[in-house]
Order: C-alpha cells, then structure tokens, then sequence
C-alpha cells in the first residue's frame, strides 16, 4: 500500500462518515443479502472445498516412487499457485471484551491472561525474526534487506480495508474488491453482489458515525502490550507470523483488528453499534512481500476460547489446524 493511502486513513478517525455496504429493509431477499454481508466475519475452514484436498492427493506421487524433495517442488512450482487464502490461522488468542465472557474462575483468567502475553511475546519475536534477520542479502552490498514491521500502521491499515471492504459492498466495486480482499472473500462478496443486481435492488448508504471507545496515538497502539489498553476504539487484539513450506523467507502473517463503531443503516436511519474483528494477512513468499489481504471478520466466541485454551482433540481449533495443513498440502503436495 502507497505511503499516500496510509496518511489517508490514520486521518479516518477525525472524519464523522463514510458510505459503507449495502443495507436495505424493504425488500426480505436483501435483507438476507445484507445478513450475508455480515456473514462474510464468519469464514473459518468449513469453507474449504473438497477439490483442494483432493488436489493434494492427485499430485502425490506412487508410494513406490521415489519423492521428489520439498525444494524440487518448489522449483516447478509457480507462486501464483499459492494464492492468497490458506484461511486463518490456528491457536489465535482473542481476550474479551468483557469480563463475563472470560472463563470462569480466578484461575482460568489468570491462564487466558498468562496465554496471551505469551503468545503476544512469541509473535512479536517472530515478526522481528521474520522482518530483521531472515531476509534477504543485497548482491551488492551483502547487507539484510530488512522489511517494514507496520506496527504502527496496523491500525490504519485495517481501518482502510474495513471502510474499502464495505464501500465495495455498496458501490458493487468489484475491482477494488478484487484488490483488497483474499480470494474466499471476493468470491462471496461476488455472489452477493450479482445477486443484487440480478433482482435491480437499489443501493443504500452506510455510514460510521463515530468511533466508539477511546481513540489512543498511534505511538501507544504499537506496543506489543496495546491489547491491555482499556476502551479503545480500534485495537490490535492479535499479531502473529509462522513459517509456510513455500521455500525459503517464507511466512504467512496475520494480523486482527478490534473496530468498535456507532453506524447508520441504510435509508431509515437505523444507527447500530458495532464490534467487528478485521482479518488482515500478509505472504512473504521466498523473501518477497505481497500486498496485504483482508481476509474477512470473524466473530469470537467465549467456547472458541476455551477449546483454543485446552487445544481438546476433536474441536474446532484442531479442526483449524487440520484445516490450514489441508489448505496448505493442495498447493505444495505435502506439508
């Protein structure tokens, strides 16, 4: 993203409104297009199609062949085979916002506290390992070609993809859609969007009114520690970066956003508040940045919690991990 785009939406929190996706209440088939809308924070990995396992198995060699190694792969392998939607990464810590969605017990707390500052601790270190050491050398020079961290854009940055997100909903932009979103995303905002114009529903406007909570300088939203601030409006509740089997300087980060808003929906003046959780990912593919992508906004639950706390086999986060090696092992032919 341009340096130019990013004064531009640091500047979001002083402006009062912005046209965002569609909303509409007379008609009960839009209604349900704007209740997909708002599916769209609700894409964990059920989403995955078959085909891409299947995939997968298809360009495994015989197991009385010799396998080829995990570079010669890699040296067949176009990039943009890779795509930009592996789906979310497992085991991600989200604390609450309130404290009666924390488990239950003084202990429990202690231990969801004691999680994420771990986790948070790992992740910084990673970003930095990632970012700083593990990159690549000048030809010329023989120096690190360090990357940017973006700590103190990720706000901006997930402020600006919620506002364009929404915008392109609204507007049926599907060609900023396109750049902005992760492949699953565009292709539901593209369905949906195809379905209003098929039935001629008329747009409506969407507008933030304000931002809701305190609105904390940038200087102090980039501490690793900024989850603990209370009441902000806008916060990065989760920043991590691991390493994908795509060759060398290879990394999936994903960082997610808390938005918290006053909005006014569609024409009858129905003004909501709302908390969202922006999905923001970026590839490193063999030392070489990608554009970031949002990959949609999910929705935190206290039970995702607790079955991310205990790692249970059998629930939803191992399914997450099953489901990111599946995503993973379609595009290489193996994790």
């Amino acid at each position: 993203m341009s340096q130019n785009a990013l004064q531009i939406s640091r500047g979001i929190f002083s402006n009062a409104s912005y046209p965002l996706r569609t909303i509409t209440s007379n008609h009960e088939l839009c209604f349900q297009c704007s209740r997909k809308a708002r599916s769209l924070q609700a894409r964990h990995f059920s989403s995955t199609r078959p085909s891409h396992a299947a995939l997968g198995e298809m360009r495994r060699a015989p197991s009385n062949a010799k396998q080829p190694s995990m570079k010669a792969k890699m040296a067949l392998m176009d990039k943009k085979d890779v795509g930009n939607d592996l789906g979310r990464l497992p085991g991600t810590i989200i604390l609450p916002q309130r404290l009666k969605d924390y488990p239950d017990g003084l202990k429990m707390k202690a231990r969801v506290l004691w999680r994420k500052f771990k986790d948070s601790a790992i992740g910084l270190s990673s970003i930095i390992y990632a970012s700083k050491w593990d990159v690549p050398k000048d030809k010329r020079t023989g120096k690190r070609k360090t990357r940017a961290m973006y700590m103190s854009d990720r706000l901006a940055l997930a402020a600006h993809f919620h506002i364009r997100l929404n915008n392109g909903i609204s507007t049926g932009n599907l060609k900023d859609l396109h750049a902005i979103c992760a492949d699953g995303l565009h292709n539901q905002c593209q369905k949906m969007i195809e379905r209003q114009k098929e039935l001629r529903l008329p747009e409506q406007p969407w507008k933030i009114l304000r931002y809701s909570g305190i609105e904390y300088p940038s200087w102090m939203m980039k501490w690793p520690l900024s989850f603990f601030l209370p009441r902000a409006a806008v916060r990065v509740v989760s920043d991590r970066m691991t390493a994908v089997p795509f060759g060398t300087q290879s990394f999936i980060r994903e960082c997610i956003v808390r938005i918290k808003s006053v909005q006014l929906l569609g024409t009858e003046g129905n003004v909501e508040t709302l908390t969202e959780h922006v999905v923001l990912q970026q590839f490193i593919l063999e030392g070489v940045a990608r554009e970031w992508k949002i990959w949609g906004t999910i929705d935190p639950t206290k039970e995702e919690l607790l079955e991310t706390l205990n790692g249970k086999k059998g629930t939803r986060t191992n399914s997450f991990a099953d489901e990111f090696r599946e995503r993973v092992s379609s595009v290489t032919g193996a994790f």
